[in-house]
């Protein structure tokens, strides 16, 4: 035990006991994992529960409190608390705010400590394929240093941000009218509908194999890159980067992809690829084609890549089926809390980089029994956690994959769950020979935002994971 740290906490301790309004300041930056010891620990545990439920955090109230949970021998018992809270020279003129930051400059130190005992270890067992897998965990285990060293209260008063909420209202106001406050998608409707893909959102484009989705994932990312002018990195577990250049070059020069892949060129096909080219060459558009691509590798990536002046605006994930996921076991609900914990961490990303992640995920058989073969967002595979976490849920529907006479060219864009926003098809025309879609000739087709109900009054229409307001 560190004599130094263990004064120091006992100081901290009777100095919040003998000035209750103490307690207010620090418990929102203090927290009981940051003490060295136990005792010490359970000690500040009680007299928070105390102070948050309004309760007298007096001695022996204190003691009360320990004895009625069995935790008073834990905490050291009568004599440990004597031996903190006796009148003592030691802690006359004692600052609590700054025995605070003592402690918790000294939990930090003792977490380094263990992160690089971490590394140390990984490195002598070798555990992962290579250096690189190293260096993606060491600098997982730094970053979240890094986040909880800067971490800051979640709680705070209107006043603190109305400004900000206001100017962001003003901006709003004065943006044109064609312009998304979001990353453009590329196509025009579904902006409209979505105001571009926000920073935080996890979004899900779904869809049964070989619709497209890949498709469509590269048409937002280049979209977004070329037209918008977003630093986008695209994560591909399928395709390779070659595959992926020669995709964009054939729906940037309109050359089909056959043609590009057999070196079947003319003089035209040549100059318009080369203008592609040019274009493509002016974009920060970043692969990254690791077949075995976890989460904490894309969490690494995407900050290294955040921390580069030109930044990151954008992850695309092409696909959630193919990410390796530490299994939990062999079961089918194993696998669907793996797949959970995997769709948390995604959002937890996406919140954390305050940037927009699409991820691809591949839907179940259920729409291949309705006559009409519409997809729904129930029909996610695997884990009701994906339809939760995601801001937007969009499903790629193409009926010509059923029946080829029934509509041919063209494809919905079903925008089946929107936090916070309008729901409804986007209709989309598939030049798939070019790889891309492209806006699509129909009306857009919104479900009702609003719903009358006679003399009962109204509600609005929500997703059902939203309370109506």
């Amino acid at each position: 035990m560190n004599i130094t740290s263990q004064l120091i906490e006992k100081a901290f301790l009777a100095s919040i006991l003998n000035d209750r309004s103490i307690i207010g300041e620090v418990s929102d930056s203090l927290i009981p994992e940051e003490f060295l010891e136990p005792k010490n620990e359970i000690i500040y545990r009680a007299v928070l529960s105390l102070y948050e439920k309004g309760a007298d955090t007096s001695v022996p109230a204190l003691v009360g409190k320990l004895n009625n949970e069995g935790l008073l021998d834990q905490a050291g018992g009568i004599n440990y608390l004597r031996e903190i809270f006796a009148p003592s020279q030691l802690y006359i003129g004692a600052d609590p705010i700054g025995l605070a930051v003592l402690i918790k400059e000294e939990a930090l130190r003792r977490d380094i400590e263990f992160a690089a005992d971490k590394i140390k270890d990984a490195h002598s067992k070798r555990e992962g394929n290579d250096a690189s897998d190293l260096l993606a965990y060491s600098e997982n285990l730094i970053q979240d240093l890094v986040n909880k060293d800067v971490a800051k209260a979640t709680s705070v008063n209107i006043s603190d941000f109305l400004d900000e909420a206001i100017d962001d209202i003003r901006t709003a106001k004065e943006r044109a009218a064609n312009a998304t406050s979001g990353v453009p998608s590329g196509f025009p409707d579904l902006d409209n509908m979505t105001d571009g893909f926000k920073p935080g959102q996890m979004i899900i484009v779904a869809a049964r194999p070989a619709v497209g989705k890949s498709t469509i994932a590269v048409d937002f990312a280049r979209n977004a890159s070329m037209l918008g002018g977003k630093t986008v990195l695209f994560f591909s577990m399928e395709m390779d980067k070659k595959e992926i250049v020669n995709r964009i070059l054939s729906a940037e020069a309109r050359v089909e992809t056959q043609k590009i892949k057999r070196g079947e060129l003319d003089d035209n096909d040549w100059m318009n690829i080369s203008e592609a080219q040019a274009r493509l060459s002016q974009a920060n558009f970043i692969i990254d084609d690791n077949p075995q691509t976890s989460i904490s590798r894309v969490r690494s990536v995407a900050i290294r890549q955040k921390n580069k002046p030109e930044g990151l605006d954008m992850i695309v994930i092409d696909y959630l089926g193919l990410m390796e996921i530490p299994s939990s076991g062999r079961s089918s609900d194993s696998r669907q809390n793996d797949i959970s914990n995997l769709s948390r961490n995604i959002k937890l990303l996406a919140k954390e980089l305050q940037i927009p992640i699409i991820i691809l995920s591949q839907l179940n058989r259920n729409s291949e029994t309705r006559n009409d073969r519409k997809p729904m967002v129930s029909d996610l595979r695997e884990s009701g956690s994906l339809e939760q976490d995601a801001d937007i849920v969009m499903l790629l529907h193409r009926p010509e994959t059923v029946d080829p006479n029934n509509r041919p060219g063209e494809t919905d864009l079903i925008i089946g769950k929107h936090r916070g926003g309008p729901t409804g098809t986007v209709p989309l025309t598939s030049m798939l020979s070019y790889s891309k879609f492209v806006p699509g000739q129909g009306q857009v087709e919104r479900e009702p935002e609003f719903i009358g109900t006679g003399e009962e009054g109204s509600k609005f229409a929500t997703t059902e994971d939203e309370e109506p307001w």
